[in-house]
């Protein structure tokens, strides 16, 4: 059964939904994989500081994997 991507966000999509960040480095796939749409994750964003905190941690470990792993 799908889920409706529209329902209610809550603390338990948070760490799945990062995980899924991490993995797939996208949004939109990230929210889709835990069954939510990719705008209902930015609202949550805004309205939840651990949450915005969490997902810049993610944000800035990609980066710094991106620029440890550089061409050479």
């Amino acid at each position: 059964m799908a889920v409706n991507p529209r329902t209610r966000w809550t603390a338990d999509n948070s760490t799945p939904f990062l995980l899924a960040l991490r993995q797939h480095e996208q949004v939109r796939l990230a929210a889709r994989e835990i069954g939510r749409d990719e705008s209902t994750a930015y609202d949550v964003r805004k309205r939840d500081p651990d949450f915005a905190a969490r997902w810049q941690a993610v944000i800035e470990a990609l980066a710094a994997a991106e620029s440890g792993s550089g061409g050479g």
